[in-house]
C-alpha cells in the first residue's frame, strides 16, 4: 500500500513537505484498517447464504414434530427470524469495510497531494511515486496470481482460474484501489485550488445526488443474484460511490489540517482555542450509535414483515447509505485526536498487542488480492468448518427441536465468523512474513 498512507501521520500536525517530521503510525486508523478488513471477512462469509435466503422467501416453521419431509438447510436457516434479522446486519460489514478502506487511502493521500501542489516540480515528482504505488500493486497481484496457480495444479481447483474474468472482474476493488491512488495527486491539485466553500457544497451535493440514485439502484435494478457483471448499474454505481467516498474523505483530510493550523495560531496568541463541534469524537460516536439503532429498528421491522427483499436492499453492495455513514463516522472517530499517543507508552502487553496489529494491517492488501483470487478455496474451507453444526440444525429442526435447532444455528453462526477472521490473520501473517520480504529482494515492496 502506498507509503504516505501505511505512514500515515498525525493530522494534528500538519506540517508542508519541505519540513516534514518523521511520520509515526495512528494507532487508531490501524486498528480500523483491521476492523474494517475482519468486517469485510464476515460479509463474505456469510454473503452466500444470505441471497439464497433472499431468493427462497420467507419460511413458515420447519419444526416437524417428527420424522417429516426433508427441508434444505437454508431454509432451515430462513425459517428463524432472529437469524435472518442478525444476518442482515451482517451484510452491512461488507459496504462498510469497503468504504472504510478507500476512506483511509484518500484521507492521507490526498491532503499530502494538495499541502504539495504548489510545489515546484510537483507533477514530476507525483509521476515517479505513482507510478511506483502501481507497480508494487501489480507485483502483489502477480505473486497471489502464481500462488493460486500452485494450489490449482497440486492442491484443489481455483475457481475461474485461467479465464480473463479471474484477473479482471474477480478483482476489481484492487484495480479500482489502484485506480484511485494514480488519481490522488490530481484530485489533491483540484480540490487545492477551490475555495472552502466550494469543497464543502460541491462534496454535499454529490453525495446527495449519489445516494439517492444509489436508493433506486438498491430498490429497483437489483437483478437475479450471482449475475454481475462490469458493465451491471449496481458495479459501475459501486465504483462510483467508492470513488465519491475516496474524494470525500481527502477533502475531510484537508478541512480537518486546516481546523489544526488554525489551533495552533489562536494558541500562539494565548487566546482559547474552540473546536468544531464535527471534530469531537464524540460526535461522530453518537452518530454511530444513532444509525447503528436505526438500522437494527429498520432490519427488525423488515424481518418481522417477512419482507427479504427490502432486507437486502437495506444493505445492497455499496449502494447502501447506512454503511457509508457509518464508515464516515468511523473513520472520523479515528482521525479526531488532540494528538498521537505515544507508541512507546503503555505496558510490555500493549505495545506487543499494538505491533501486532501493525503487522496484520500491512497485509490487508495481500488479503484483499487473495481473497479475491481465491474465494471459490476460501469458501470450500468455510463450508468444511461450518457445515457440521448447520447438518445437525436441520437434524434438530426435522425432529421438532426448537432449543437444539437454535443452538445448533448459534453454533453455525459463530463457526462461520471464527473461520472468516482466521483466514484474515493467516493470510495477513503470509502477505507479512512471505510476500513483503520477497518482493523488497527484488526491490518492489
Amino acid at each position: 500500500m502506498a507509503k504516505d498512507e501505511m505512514t500515515s501521520s498525525s493530522v494534528s500536525v500538519a506540517a508542508p513537505a519541505s519540513a516534514a517530521p518523521a511520520r509515526r503510525r495512528m494507532f487508531s486508523v490501524e486498528l480500523l484498517r483491521l476492523l474494517a478488513i475482519c468486517g469485510i471477512a464476515v460479509f463474505h462469509a456469510f454473503l452466500p447464504i444470505f441471497e439464497q435466503m433472499v431468493v427462497l422467501g420467507p419460511q413458515a416453521s420447519v419444526l416437524q414434530g417428527g420424522a417429516g419431509a426433508p427441508v434444505s438447510d437454508v431454509a432451515v436457516l430462513a425459517a428463524s427470524r432472529p437469524l435472518v434479522w442478525v444476518l442482515a446486519l451482517l451484510q452491512l460489514l461488507g459496504s462498510w469495510g469497503n468504504h472504510v478502506f478507500f476512506m483511509i487511502s484518500g484521507f492521507f493521500l490526498i491532503p499530502s497531494a494538495a499541502e504539495r501542489s504548489r510545489e515546484p516540480h510537483f507533477w514530476s515528482a507525483q509521476v515517479r511515486s505513482t507510478a511506483w504505488r502501481v507497480v508494487k500493486v501489480v507485483a502483489a497481484v502477480a505473486f497471489y496470481v502464481l500462488i493460486f496457480v500452485a494450489v490449482n495444479r497440486w492442491l484443489m481447483p481455483v475457481e475461474d482460474i485461467g479465464s480473463v474474468w479471474w484477473v479482471t472482474y474477480n478483482i476489481e476493488f484492487v484495480w479500482l484501489y489502484m485506480f484511485f491512488i494514480a488519481l490522488a495527486p490530481l484530485i489533491g491539485w483540484v480540490v487545492a485550488r477551490c475555495g472552502k466553500r466550494w469543497q464543502a457544497w460541491l462534496a454535499g451535493g454529490v453525495l446527495l445526488v449519489l445516494y439517492a440514485l444509489n436508493v433506486y439502484v438498491a430498490l429497483t435494478a437489483r437483478g437475479d443474484f450471482g449475475q454481475l457483471t462490469a458493465a451491471s448499474w449496481r458495479k459501475q454505481i459501486g465504483a462510483v460511490s467508492y470513488f465519491v467516498s475516496f474524494v470525500l474523505a481527502g477533502v475531510l483530510g484537508i478541512m480537518i489540517r486546516r481546523a489544526h493550523r488554525g489551533e495552533r495560531a489562536e494558541k500562539s496568541d494565548g487566546s482559547p482555542v474552540e473546536r468544531y463541534v464535527w471534530m469531537l469524537r464524540g460526535f461522530w460516536l453518537s452518530i454511530i450509535g444513532c444509525v447503528a439503532a436505526l438500522a437494527m429498528l429498520l432490519a427488525a421491522v423488515f424481518t418481522m414483515r417477512r419482507d427479504y427483499g427490502l432486507l437486502s436492499a437495506l444493505s445492497f453492495k455499496s449502494t447502501s447509505p447506512i454503511s457509508f455513514v457509518l464508515a464516515v463516522a468511523a473513520l472520523m472517530v479515528a482521525v479526531c485526536s488532540r494528538g498521537v499517543r505515544n507508541h512507546e507508552a503503555g505496558t510490555r502487553a500493549a505495545k506487543k498487542g499494538k505491533a501486532l496489529i501493525e503487522m496484520l494491517t500491512s497485509g490487508i492488501l495481500g488479503y484483499y488480492i487473495a481473497q479475491a483470487l481465491g474465494y471459490g478455496v476460501m469458501r470450500v474451507i468455510q463450508n468444511r468448518l461450518t457445515a457440521p453444526s448447520l447438518s445437525r440444525a436441520s437434524a434438530a429442526a426435522l425432529a421438532g427441536s426448537a432449543l437444539e435447532c437454535a443452538g445448533w444455528q448459534l453454533a453455525w453462526c459463530l463457526s462461520a465468523i471464527f473461520a472468516a477472521l482466521a483466514l484474515v490473520v493467516i493470510i495477513c501473517l503470509i502477505d507479512r512474513l512471505i510476500r513483503q520480504p520477497l518482493l523488497r529482494q527484488v526491490k518492489l515492496a
